[in-house]
Formats: structure tokens, C-alpha cells, sequence
């Protein structure tokens, strides 16, 4: 889990972003040997899944929302995960890896907002920064139970969901 900042509690939709984050982690550290490697069926690969949500998430709150450069392991192997690119595999491990350095970064911008900040625009958009977050949270979910799917389809007796809310409990306006 993302540690839970005591100081000073997440906007409801920020929080929302964390508590995805957080589901997409305990899903995927549980998720069998089988279902890290290559493709089952027309699923996505764990690796592809876990890189691409690393990838948005990087592009969105790091590169975008705070002008930091991109991750390392993203800068070459980010285009990987973007529509129209061919169906890849890459190392789970190295995505997961990635994935957490990424929210890391990112968690340190959502836990900076305040409740003013969701209604005005989103970098480089007219959308309203709550709806990015919100979509972002939603995306992060599917790809949660995504996840959890493939866990399943390799034998795991109890595929993790989304559990209590955390930061969702604590947050504010």
C-alpha cells in the first residue's frame, strides 16, 4: 500500500487515485509465475498490463502535471504500451518495479491537491482536473480486475479485489 500521509489527508478524488494504485499493487504482487509471462488467450500479459498502467500514470501526474522527466525504463520501452503498438511481454518484474516508482513520484502531486484544485482544468486540457482523476482511478481498477483474471486462469484459489479504501476513508473535500 502507499503510505498514508497523516499530515494532511487526500482530496476525495486524489484518495480515489491512491486506493487504485494500491489495488493494482496487491493484485499484482499476487499474481502467479504463469500469469507474468506470455499471453493467455487475447488477455493482455501481467508485464504489458502493469507497464502500460505505469506508463499512463507517468505521462499524466509526473511529465505532465509536474514537468519531471519520465522514468528511466519508460523512456525505453514506453511506446510499448500505447495504442496501435504490436502486443508485447516485457519482464513483469521490471514493470512492477517501474509501476511503483511511478505512483511514488506521482503520490507526492495528489497528496499536494486541495479541493479547489479538481475544478480547474487539467494540464494541457479544458477537462477538469477531478475528471482526469476520476477516469484515471476507474482505468486503474479494470486493469485491477484485469489482473485479478488472470490470476484466476492460472490456478490462484483467491485472486485479491479491491479491498477497504484507505486512503478513501481519510480524505477530504
Amino acid at each position: 500500500m502507499i503510505g498514508l500521509n497523516e499530515s494532511r489527508p487526500p482530496t476525495r478524488l486524489a484518495a480515489l487515485l491512491l486506493d487504485a494504485y494500491d489495488a493494482v499493487l496487491a493484485t499484482a504482487r499476487k499474481l502467479p509465475a504463469p500469469g507474468q509471462g506470455g499471453a493467455i488467450g487475447r488477455l493482455n500479459t501481467g508485464g504489458w498490463v502493469i507497464g502500460h498502467l505505469a506508463d499512463q500514470q507517468d505521462r499524466t501526474w509526473n511529465v505532465g502535471a509536474q514537468g519531471l522527466d519520465a522514468d528511466p525504463w519508460l523512456t525505453e520501452h514506453g511506446a510499448a504500451f500505447r495504442t496501435g503498438a504490436e502486443p508485447s511481454a516485457p519482464v513483469f518484474a521490471d514493470a512492477l518495479a517501474t509501476f511503483e516508482r511511478v505512483t511514488a513520484r506521482a503520490r507526492l502531486y495528489l497528496d499536494a491537491l486541495d479541493a479547489s484544485a479538481v475544478e480547474a482544468p487539467a494540464s494541457g486540457s479544458d477537462e477538469p482536473l477531478g475528471v482526469r482523476l476520476a477516469r484515471h482511478a476507474a482505468h486503474l481498477f479494470v486493469h485491477a480486475g484485469e489482473l485479478a483474471s488472470l490470476a484466476s486462469l492460472v490456478g490462484q484459489p483467491d485472486a485479491p479485489l479491491p479491498g477497504p479504501l484507505a486512503h478513501s476513508k481519510r480524505s477530504r473535500g
